[in-house]
């Protein structure tokens, strides 16, 4: 299978996608010392910035097809390289509209699609004149439009005491919601046909803003789950393009299901995939890219996905303390991500836990966050 697949970016994703794919000849643009630049020749890493239009276009000049693994992209290079006859996945003008959280949702606004109610703000004094309006209602959510990242980006304003703690930049406020579940549904499409993956239930640790770790099956009723997997083929369908997509959603307290957002690329939310269902998402990616049929997505097992972030008070060369007790037990699948140096609260691996019951998952679980951690040499 001779097609020279590129890639933008060269983290954790764009490492689990190549060792997913061992076969294919795919090629990575990223800066100096990212994870995937120690797994693969030389000849297949090139150095550059995502964000600079030269370095996107020389990479891109000679790939049949690019996708990305991250969003923060320069989408006018995307643009031309399509013009001349690339492949990108997904369309560029959805990585662009991704990129900003303010126009994804006056998309799922302007498409009929439950989200949850906002105000977009281009100015930050316009904000704080609003705030300081009686009948503003708090507490609310502040999302910047562009920069959020692993809970960076993201916080909760309870009161017109916090005023000063706004965030400043373009961004969208919404009325604080009282969650439910929060969840996550993979979808790959592929011309006209698509696969949903089982969904899963996320939890987030909301000191750091990050995941946590997450369930699947979610521990959800069929009724929530059939909804779940409704919006997320509304969602996915809405944006006319091929790829794949991790579909954030929430539920209230009412049982109202809502997108949160969107993920143009393998997700967090879709690592455990690669041992607990009969096909990872970057398998499934490869198919995108490849126009091959889509089978039927089976859950082999229950599973729990952690994540590993480096610890508080720790940073340096990395050190995964604790790892070989749990690798003397079956049910552990730790992944490390070569990133060479921890500091706090970066995503520096993961470890996904098998089981034969949610109970057992969960015991295992514990077990991973008493005795394993990301810390410095």
């Amino acid at each position: 299978m001779k097609k020279k697949v590129g890639v933008l970016g060269g983290g954790q994703l764009g490492k689990m996608f190549q060792e997913e794919n061992p076969d294919l000849e795919i090629y990575f643009l990223d800066k100096k010392d990212s994870p995937v630049s120690r797994i693969i020749p030389s000849d297949r890493f090139f150095e550059g910035d995502l964000t600079n239009y030269d370095d996107v276009m020389s990479f891109g000049k000679d790939k049949e097809s690019i996708t990305i693994e991250i969003e923060k992209v320069n989408v006018d290079a995307l643009d031309e390289l399509e013009k001349q006859g690339k492949q990108i996945f997904p369309n560029p003008r959805v990585i662009r509209m991704i990129q900003d959280k303010g126009n994804q949702k006056l998309h799922y606004k302007n498409n009929d699609i439950a989200t949850a109610p906002f105000t977009l703000y281009h100015d930050i004094h316009n904000l704080k004149a609003d705030m300081l309006h009686k009948d503003f209602q708090f507490p609310v959510m502040q999302k910047l439009c562009f920069g959020q990242y692993d809970g960076r980006g993201v916080q909760k304003i309870s009161s017109m005491g916090e005023i000063d703690l706004l965030l400043d930049g373009p961004c969208i406020i919404e009325q604080f919601i009282d969650i439910k579940w929060e969840l996550s549904v993979i979808i790959a499409k592929s011309d006209d046909d698509y696969v949903v993956m089982e969904p899963v239930e996320m939890v987030f640790d909301y000191d750091k803003n990050i995941l946590d770790y997450q369930i699947c099956p979610a521990r959800i009723p069929q009724k929530i789950k059939d909804e779940a997997i409704l919006l997320a083929r509304q969602t996915v369908d809405s944006f006319d393009s091929n790829g794949l997509f991790a579909v954030e959603l929430i539920v209230t307290s009412n049982n109202e299901v809502i997108v949160n957002e969107v993920a143009p690329r393998p997700h967090n939310s879709g690592h455990h995939t690669i041992e607990a269902a009969s096909e990872s998402q970057y398998r499934l990616l490869r198919k995108v890219i490849f126009n091959q049929i889509f089978f039927n997505q089976v859950v082999t097992s229950e599973s729990v996905m952690v994540n590993l972030l480096g610890e508080k008070g720790f940073s340096g060369p990395a050190f995964f303390k604790g790892k070989e007790s749990m690798q003397q037990s079956e049910g552990y699948y730790l992944h490390e991500y070569g990133k060479l140096l921890t500091r706090p609260k970066r995503k520096m691996g993961h470890v996904t836990i098998l089981g034969d019951s949610r109970e057992e998952c969960l015991k295992r679980l514990s077990f991973v966050k008493q005795n394993v951690s990301v810390e410095s040499l």
